[in-house]
This record gives C-alpha cells, sequence and structure tokens, in this order.
C-alpha cells in the first residue's frame, strides 16, 4: 500500500515538472502590448466597425424618395429622420461612454448590433412615418451611438506611440463605408425595394459587428477611472475650452453640405457639377484623415489639431469670396481635408490631455457638440439666406464660427494635461 502510494506520488512530482519544460508550459501566455501587432488588428475592427455603422447611417439619402411616397409625406419631414438620427448619434454619447468605462467595449458592441438590426428590420414594417422615428431615428441612433465612442475608446487604449494614427486609419472607416455601402444600398433599393433593402442591411449589420465584437479584446491597460475624477476633469477649463471650439467648428462644417451645391448652381455651375462638390469633400475628408494623422507623431498632434481647424478657417475664406467653381474645388479639398483631419485627431488630444482611464465617459461628452452644431449651423444659415435672399450673409456667419473655433484653441497645450490628471495621481 505504501509502495503504491509512493509511486504514484513520484508520478505526479514527474508530470509537475515536466510542467516546466518548453513543450509542457502551463503558464498563461502574456498578453499582447500596446503598439503591438494585434493592436493594430484592433484598429482594423475599428475601421470595419465605423465603416458599417456611418455607412448604414449615411445611406438614408437613397430611402428618401421611397419613404416619402411610402408615407405620403414631404420631403422635409421625411428628411428631418437623418437629421434626428444623427443628433441621438451624439447625444448618446454620454451614457455609451459611461456604460464603456463601466462594463467594457464588448458589451456595447453587441448593444449596438441589435439595436441596429432590429431597428432596420422593424423600420421596414412600418406603415407610419412617427413609427419611423422610433425604430430608425432612436434604434439606428442608439446602434451608432454604442460603435462610435466605445470604438474610438478601446482603440485608444491599445495604442500609446501610434494612436494618431491607428485612430486617423480607424475613423477613415466612415469615408470608406460612405463610398462602399451607399452605392450597394442603392442596388439593393433598386433590386428589392427599401423595405427588403433594410431587412438585409440590418442582418448583414448585426453579423459584422458581432463579430468584430468577439475579436475586441479589452486593451492591456486600465481604462477605468472613479466618477469623481471624470466629473473633476469635465469641470475643467481646458475641457470646457476643448468642447467650445468644437462646438463652433461643427456649426461651420455642417452648412455646405446643404448649401454648397446651391450656392455652386447659383454660380452657373450645372447640377451634376455642383452635386459633385460634396463627393470632392467627402475623398478629401477620407484622405485628410490619414495625412494629419500620420504626421502627428512628428509635429505633435495638438499642434496639428490646431493646424486642422486654421486650415479649415482658411478654406471658408476662400469660400466666402468664391466667384469661380475652381475656387469652390478648392474650397472642397481644403475643407475637407482640414475636416477629416480635425475629426481623427480630436480623440488622440483628448486622450493626450485627460489620458487613457474614463476616456469613454470623456469623448461621449465631447461628441454632444455635433449635435449641437447640427441643430445650429443649418438652420441659422438657411434663415440669413432666406432674411437677405443671398448665400454670402451665410458663409460669413460659418466663417466667424471656424475663427471663432480657432482662437477658442489656439491656446491649448500638453501641459494643461498635467493638472487634469493630478487627481487621479493623487487618489492611486
Amino acid at each position: 500500500m505504501d509502495d503504491a502510494l509512493t509511486s504514484n506520488r513520484r508520478r505526479i512530482e514527474t508530470f509537475d515538472s515536466t510542467a516546466n519544460l518548453p513543450g509542457f508550459d502551463q503558464s498563461p501566455r502574456p498578453r499582447p502590448r500596446q503598439d503591438s501587432g494585434y493592436a493594430w488588428v484592433i484598429a482594423g475592427i475599428g475601421f470595419v466597425l465605423l465603416s458599417v455603422g456611418f455607412g448604414v447611417l449615411y445611406t438614408f439619402g437613397g430611402f428618401l424618395k421611397p419613404m416619402t411616397e411610402a408615407f405620403a409625406s414631404s420631403r422635409k419631414t421625411t428628411s428631418a429622420l437623418f437629421s434626428t438620427t444623427v443628433c441621438i448619434t451624439f447625444l448618446l454619447g454620454p451614457l455609451t461612454g459611461y456604460l464603456t468605462d463601466t462594463f467594457g467595449t464588448r458589451v456595447m458592441l453587441v448593444a449596438g448590433a441589435l439595436a441596429m438590426g432590429l431597428g432596420l428590420a422593424t423600420t421596414s414594417l412600418v406603415n407610419q412615418l412617427w413609427l419611423a422615428y422610433l425604430t430608425y431615428g432612436v434604434a439606428v441612433g442608439l446602434g451608432v451611438a454604442c460603435l462610435y465612442v466605445p470604438t474610438l475608446t478601446l482603440i485608444s487604449g491599445w495604442f500609446d506611440k501610434w494612436r494618431e494614427s491607428a485612430l486617423g486609419l480607424a475613423v477613415a472607416g466612415i469615408g470608406c463605408g460612405t463610398l462602399i455601402i451607399v452605392p450597394a444600398s442603392a442596388s439593393l433599393i433598386d433590386r428589392y425595394g427599401w423595405r427588403s433593402a433594410y431587412v438585409i442591411m440590418g442582418v448583414a449589420s448585426c453579423a459584422v459587428i458581432l463579430f468584430c465584437a468577439a475579436l475586441a479584446v479589452p486593451p492591456p491597460i486600465r481604462t477605468r477611472r472613479s466618477r469623481t475624477d471624470i466629473r473633476w476633469a469635465l469641470r475643467a477649463p481646458i475641457f470646457r475650452r476643448l468642447y467650445l471650439g468644437s462646438l463652433f467648428f461643427q456649426i461651420a462644417q455642417f452648412i455646405p453640405f446643404p448649401y454648397l451645391a446651391d450656392f455652386a448652381r447659383h454660380l452657373g455651375a450645372s447640377s451634376v457639377a455642383a452635386a459633385g462638390l460634396i463627393g470632392v469633400v467627402g475623398a478629401a475628408s477620407f484622405f485628410g484623415r490619414f495625412a494629419f494623422a500620420a504626421f502627428g507623431n512628428r509635429f505633435g498632434v495638438i499642434r496639428l489639431y490646431q493646424a486642422s481647424v486654421f486650415v479649415f478657417a482658411a478654406s471658408y475664406g476662400l469660400w466666402l469670396f468664391a466667384t469661380t467653381y475652381r475656387e469652390l474645388v478648392a474650397f472642397a479639398l481644403l475643407m475637407g481635408a482640414s475636416y477629416g483631419g480635425f475629426v481623427a485627431l480630436s480623440p488622440a488630444v483628448a486622450a493626450q490631455i485627460f489620458g487613457i482611464e474614463g476616456l469613454g465617459s470623456i469623448l461621449g461628452a465631447f461628441y454632444t457638440s455635433a449635435a449641437l452644431g447640427v441643430a445650429i449651423g443649418p438652420p441659422v444659415a438657411g434663415w440669413l439666406i432666406d432674411l437677405t435672399n443671398s448665400f454670402r450673409p451665410a458663409i460669413g456667419f460659418a466663417l466667424a464660427m471656424a475663427l471663432s473655433s480657432l482662437t477658442t484653441l489656439v491656446r491649448i497645450s500638453k501641459s494643461s494635461g498635467e493638472m487634469v490628471r493630478a487627481p487621479t495621481l493623487q487618489n492611486s
């Protein structure tokens, strides 16, 4: 009996000793580090997520006419559905950012997949416009909100040295999704009708987002922050300056989209050439996201951020005095590139100033400026055009907002972040 126990004990000891050999290593493998190869996989996942989210959101233009006919409504009331969706996307940023800091990115991506899939599918079933405001405006807006801030927060946590480039790659997915998904949705509408197209898009987008969620591994560093520190950061003067500068920028940014083509026709351009200007803005924005983000490591992300606002303001000066179509093309190129750079660099600036911990809540609060911008800019510009029967006062208003953004943001610096992160360092 004793001999048997001794023999078994020796077998166990022999087995334990082999666990230290290369072929029997039972220790957990180290997780990938920041800026590692897998970090770039995460950046690629972010590219796909933002391509799907905003690509689906921007397909609404193709659905406007058939939905207007189906609901027997005016274009004005139907198109307001898109504005509602965009506003909800950014207004929900504080909520989705807080939930990201609390529960993690993967939970938010799953919620976004379900909201977008169900929202699109149920929109295909409604027969009254007010119901579409719930199924599309609220549900799809929630879906995109669950993708945007959580994705940017995830990528920011996975990168340190190459954060600007990684975020630039991810947000470039917004332009790529517009270029690919929008034409694809038009083909689906022509072939199957708008209701079936929404069902197909709902199923496909839900599947892609869930697949990306399965690969969205949490970053290797701590990203949570206490509620007290987050509230302190949001009340800091540097956050108010960033928010106000972004608000001025967003007010100016959304004005060209509804009025640039009309202004070009006013100067004598054809309808096709006028509409093409928005495409120029989109293409320039796509490349601007890469270009500005790629130089962030060389020139400093905050200085490059300020440079993008300077170019943005200069482009509106060009628009104000434009008298030819070529000058409008130059405006579209400069405005699009600088706007793309601003979008790509904004989360990197926030991460550098406030740190990674609690970044989801901070970005969520920051992006409500976009919702206010789209609610203020185009209506005020339209009011000025109707009041004066001229485009110039509206363009002047946009230029004033761009210059206000520049004067507000030119005073921020990297050292501002030391004061914002001080409470966290003291509490840790």
